[in-house]
This record gives C-alpha cells, structure tokens and sequence, in this order.
C-alpha cells in the first residue's frame, strides 16, 4: 500500500481503514517511495506500527543512506524493505551489512540479470534476510523458487479484471500482459511454475509490433 504522498494524519487514516477492512489474518505492507526525510520517516513508522505493518518499504529519501533507514527501522517498530534500486551486489551487500533492512527487494530485471540476483541471494542468506524481488514476477517467480530465502514475487492485478475507467499506475508492467500469447497463472494467491522448460512465458510478435514506439 502506497504512502507518503497524503498528509501522515490522511495516510493513517487509509492504512487504518486497509487493515480493518483486510482483517487480522492478512499482511499489510507500506511503501513510501522514499517519501520522507529521515526524521518524518521514524514519525511515520512510529504512526503505522499500530496497524500491524510486515515491513515499511524505501522509508527515507536514498541520499540519507543505510544509515538513516536503519534508524526508522530501530526507533519506528516496524521492519524495513528495500534494495529495488540497488545497482549491484555490493550496492546491495551495504544495505545488509549496516543492519538497515529485513527484506531485499533486489530486482534483476533492472540490473545484473539472475545470476547478479542470485549471489545478492546468497549475500542476504547469510544475513538471515528473505528475498522479495521488485516487480517482473514472471522471472523472479524462478528465482525465488531457487532460493532457500526466497519468500515472495510482487505482482500487480489484471488490469482485465478492471474497468476501464479504474484508476491504475499506467507506467506498470502488469498493463502489458496483452504483449504475452502465454503467461503464468495466478490460483489463489500464488503464481504458478510453468512444467515446462523455459521461462513459461511467450511474446506475442503482433501485439508487440502494435505496441512497440518506433525510432525517431
């Protein structure tokens, strides 16, 4: 659930209405963005705890650094979920080793491929820390079947099972499902592996040729 682009009293009221609307038994996760300095970020943390948040994601600007996270971590109660923007293992090994994370969400798709991913993977192992890869679920779905930390994919809805009128993030990828002729299944909360070699996903050569933007 987005935050930090309301007012803290606005936002609070939203999470308190997710949560009693989600009941007990589901987790609840909060993402900033890197909304707040490093000292509303703790406010914040502070705010939601009560709501029973699993992690507080990206919770302070990226130029505060590990360091401050690390306070939102310790004085806000809740844990925190990073490293979508980390560019390297070592980029990312920082974010362990100063204690600032409890989740990585290390995207390969951004950089570095499986095999980068796969030793930040073995980094946050060590560290006890689970792996919940940004975005690309059709890819990371694999990995983080091959990881002993592996825990979970991020993935958007269908925007087929909108109207058209529904408000979504347009930019997301999850909006181009219509570029795939075969793409995994999700039953009942969890995204199925395909039984068959491969990545279990496949381009649709026209719709990508409708869709792709032309070099100008």
């Amino acid at each position: 659930m987005r935050v930090g682009g309301e007012s803290l009293g606005v936002d609070v009221e939203r999470v308190a209405v997710a949560r009693e609307a989600l009941g007990p038994s589901v987790l609840l996760m909060l993402d900033a963005n890197e909304a707040y300095e490093s000292d509303a970020g703790i406010s914040a943390a502070r705010a939601f705890a009560p709501y029973d948040i699993f992690w507080f994601e990206e919770p302070a600007r990226w130029y505060e650094g590990a360091s401050v996270w690390k306070r939102v971590a310790n004085e806000g109660g809740i844990a925190i979920a990073g490293g979508e923007q980390a560019a390297t293992r070592w980029e990312a090994a920082d974010l362990v080793d100063s204690g600032a994370i409890s989740f990585m969400e290390f995207d390969c798709m951004r950089t570095g491929g499986p095999s980068e991913w796969l030793k930040v993977a073995e980094i946050c192992n060590r560290a006890n820390i689970p792996m919940v890869p940004h975005h690309g679920p059709h890819i990371h779905v694999h990995l983080v079947s091959a990881a002993s930390n592996g825990l979970l994919v991020e993935v958007f809805p269908d925007p087929a099972e909108y109207a058209p009128d529904d408000e979504l993030e347009f930019t997301r990828w999850d909006r181009k499902l219509e570029m795939f002729s075969k793409y995994p299944k999700i039953v009942d909360g969890n995204m199925v592996l395909p039984e068959t070699p491969g990545w279990g996903f496949e381009l649709d050569d026209d719709a990508v040729g409708r869709l792709a933007v032309p070099n100008s």
